[in-house]
C-alpha cells in the first residue's frame, strides 16, 4: 500500500485538480488508517488531519477517537465520541465507543450505549466491561447481577468467578463475600 501512496502523492503533486477534495480525504484516510495499523500514531494523525481538511465526515470518527487515544489526548478523543452519533445498527461499531467511553470515564455514557448493544445484539455484551461501568455508576447490585450471569457458563468459570469474588469483596456483605469465594474456591482456587 505504500508504494500506492507514495504514487497518488506523486500524481496530486503533479496533477492537483485531478483531485477532487472528496478524492483526497478517502485518500488521506486510508492513509491514516495505514499508518494507525502500522501503530505510526503521529503520522496517522498528521494524515486524518489532512482528511479532515479535505472532508468534514472524518472529524467525528471512531478512527479519528481511536489515534487521539493513543496519542494521549484524551479531552479531545471523548469531545469527537460525543459528537459521533449513535445512529448504527451494528454492534461492532457501538462497542468500540463504549468501550472507549469507559476508558475516558465517560461511565453514564458508556452505560447507554451498553444498553443498546444488549437490545441490538446481546451476545456482544461483555458483562465485566458492563459490571465496571455500572459500579462506576454506583449501580452495584446490577454490576453483581452482570457478574452473576458471567458465572453461568459452561466452561471456563473461574475467571467470573474471581471477578465476582473481588466485586464482593469490594462492595458486599460478608455472606455474599464467603458464597462467592467458597463458590471460587469450589474451582480449586
Amino acid at each position: 500500500l505504500k508504494v500506492i501512496f507514495e504514487k497518488a502523492l506523486t500524481s496530486i503533486q503533479e496533477n492537483p485538480k485531478a483531485w477532487s477534495d472528496a478524492h483526497l480525504g478517502v485518500l488521506y484516510k486510508s492513509m491514516s488508517d495505514q499508518y494507525y495499523a502500522d501503530e505510526d500514531f503521529n503520522l496517522a494523525y498528521s494524515y486524518m488531519r489532512d482528511a479532515i481538511a479535505k472532508d468534514e465526515k472524518y472529524e467525528s470518527t471512531i478512527e479519528h477517537a481511536q489515534i487521539l487515544m493513543e496519542l494521549k489526548k484524551k479531552k479531545e478523543a471523548l469531545k469527537v465520541l460525543l459528537a459521533i452519533k449513535d445512529t448504527s445498527k451494528v454492534a461492532w461499531d457501538l462497542v468500540q465507543k463504549a468501550d472507549m467511553l469507559l476508558d475516558l470515564k465517560a461511565y453514564s455514557k458508556a452505560l447507554e450505549l451498553y444498553n443498546k448493544i444488549s437490545k441490538i445484539d446481546s451476545s456482544y455484551t461483555n458483562n465485566l466491561k458492563l459490571a465496571n461501568t455500572l459500579e462506576a455508576v454506583g449501580q452495584m447490585d446490577l454490576a453483581r447481577k452482570c457478574l452473576v450471569s458471567d458465572t453461568a457458563l459452561s466452561w471456563q468459570k473461574e475467571v467470573p468467578a474471581r471477578n465476582l469474588f473481588i466485586h464482593d469483596l469490594k462492595y458486599e456483605n460478608g455472606a455474599k463475600c464467603i458464597d462467592s469465594y467458597n463458590k471460587y474456591r469450589d474451582l480449586g482456587y
